[in-house]
């Protein structure tokens, strides 16, 4: 339990005055009726399942008015902010009250400072600025206490950017820490056997299963960590980088999960030889922990740099959801089909024609001459898409209309689609739940759904196999605002922005070796 004194810092002779209470702060930190059942003190037990928490009867906050001095004011210096509060605030409660706290927080008045919140890693003082995204965010409160612990735990990252993962609040997100995170603090333990799935225990071609709750649910066997030494680069200290992978759902600590992390299990990378260290080595060095994918249930990725296919499969209780791993040496076409894993036909929730109580999906709906293609988006090939080049649509979710509503891609820039067991077309539209699809689930709605077909009967059409089975089989999903990289196919699929009820704009991308020959989401939106 964290013995915690809060000083709220005023200055009100060099114009920076404290503008929020005493009473304000229990409130913000104990909860409305100060007892540690709401507030800061509730998010802390809910992501720590009962193991970080505050000393309700301990914890004090006291204003403490003092002069500035030009450190203060000129560079906003924490060190000077700390020395002059303590000696200010010993005379007030006295020495060794004071020495009884095990950490302390001081609350800076606004506009004094640039930064939102900071703190000693490790150390027992953390700095919250007074403003919507310092003290009045728990999230910031969290993270600048973690940091305190030590323990390697500095900022999430997302696409190469420092605080970019907001599936944590080490990030920028208003939820929980992720799997890496939480396995680093104690707070959670692996999937039994999940805990170093190295090449003895991936055998290549093989696949591994795990029951995997949401990490709100439980600390106990929540996730997996896959340490890939059969990767060429595991051998270079720098390069080498280990996987953690967990079921996150926006619900108690992690209600404030957005769309592109909730309900699908979150991957996250970190340095494999600071990881492998732990604890003895590289104790309070940072890992560089980084959120790179998610993936819904009922859909599949290649991890193309890894050898590695992770499948989503049923949910088979309560947020609790089955996880597929799968290595391969050459191709992911060693691996199973979902399908095949998940033993389900009619597994496809976003469609009548599977478990869904919703309209057919676009592979369906163009079947049956219900809806047409988005103007240039029929037949998309190589030589519509060229490499590192990007293709813009503008995409009405199906329910609205039937024009012009779904895309069609047929990579013939692949040497497999010379397969035709192999070859595979790709279908994509928005779905939004409403209407005939009121009833899809999230991990379909307000997406880009993609869905694949054998390519060879689905380039036959009208003509050959009119009455063949293509295998409609969906494969992912993509939120609005976020990008998708389908290595097997060399294409990433961006979700953009709303440009009216219910319309998105999507981007396609093919490349030849890296997705990094693309463009960012951000230089297209």
């Amino acid at each position: 339990y964290q013995r915690l004194l809060v000083m709220v810092l005023d200055y009100p002779a060099c114009g920076f005055p404290a503008t929020i209470t005493e009473e304000e702060i229990r409130t913000l930190y104990l909860g409305p009726n100060g007892d540690g059942k709401g507030g800061l003190a509730e998010k802390y037990t809910q992501c720590s399942y009962g193991k970080f928490n505050l000393n309700i009867t301990a914890f004090r906050a006291v204003r403490v008015t003092h002069q500035c001095s030009p450190p203060i004011t000129t560079s906003c210096a924490a060190w000077a902010m700390s020395t002059k509060a303590d000696a200010a605030t010993k005379p007030l409660i006295g020495p060794a009250a004071f020495s009884s706290f095990s950490h302390y927080t001081y609350i800076v008045p606004p506009g004094l400072c640039p930064w939102s919140g900071l703190a000693y890693l490790p150390g027992r003082q953390a700095f919250l600025q007074t403003s919507a995204n310092g003290v009045y965010r728990w999230a910031t409160i969290m993270q600048e206490a973690l940091h305190n612990y030590g323990m390697g735990l500095y900022h999430s990252w997302q696409n190469g950017i420092e605080y970019g993962d907001y599936s944590t609040a080490m990030g920028r997100g208003n939820a929980c820490p992720n799997a890496a995170e939480i396995s680093r603090m104690g707070w959670a333990t692996p999937a039994v056997g999940g805990d170093q799935l190295n090449s003895s225990a991936l055998l290549p071609g093989t696949t591994k299963t795990f029951v995997l709750p949401a990490t709100y649910l439980t600390g106990s066997n929540n996730y997996l960590r896959v340490t890939p030494d059969w990767l060429s680069m595991y051998n270079d200290s720098k390069s080498a980088l280990n996987l953690y992978m967990a079921v996150r759902v926006a619900r108690e600590g992690d209600a404030g999960l957005g769309q592109s992390y909730a309900s699908k299990v979150n991957i996250h990378e970190v340095n494999a030889t600071m990881d492998n260290g732990l604890p003895n080595l590289y104790a309070n060095s940072d890992r560089k922990i980084q959120f790179i994918n998610a993936v819904s249930p009922m859909s599949q990725l290649t991890l193309d740099v890894y050898n590695l296919v992770v499948y989503g499969g049923s949910w088979v209780d309560t947020d609790t959801l089955r996880v597929h791993l799968c290595r391969f040496k050459n191709s992911p076409f060693e691996c199973p089909s979902l399908g095949d894993l998940e033993g389900i036909e009619y597994g496809d929730y976003s469609t009548a024609m599977g478990r869904g109580t919703a309209c057919p999906n676009a592979a369906e709906i163009s079947r049956m001459g219900w809806a047409t293609p988005a103007v240039g988006g029929d037949q998309l090939n190589s030589s519509a898409l060229l490499p590192g080049t990007t293709k813009t649509f503008v995409l009405p979710a199906t329910y609205l209309t039937g024009s012009n509503n779904y895309l069609r891609v047929t990579p013939d820039w692949l040497s497999m689609y010379n397969d035709s067991k192999s070859a595979l077309n790709l279908y994509m539209a928005v779905r939004v739940a409403r209407e005939g699809d009121a009833g899809l689930g999230q991990s379909y709605a307000s997406k880009v759904n993609i869905h694949e077909v054998n390519a060879t009967m689905d380039n036959g059409l009208p003509n050959l196999y009119a009455n063949s089975d293509r295998k409609i089989q969906f494969i992912n999903a993509v939120s609005p605002m976020s990008q998708l990289t389908l290595d097997v196919y060399n294409l990433v699929v961006y979700g953009g922005s709303w440009v009216d009820t219910d319309t998105l704009r999507v981007h396609l991308c093919r490349f030849k070796n890296s997705p990094f020959e693309c463009p960012s989401l951000g230089d297209l939106e």
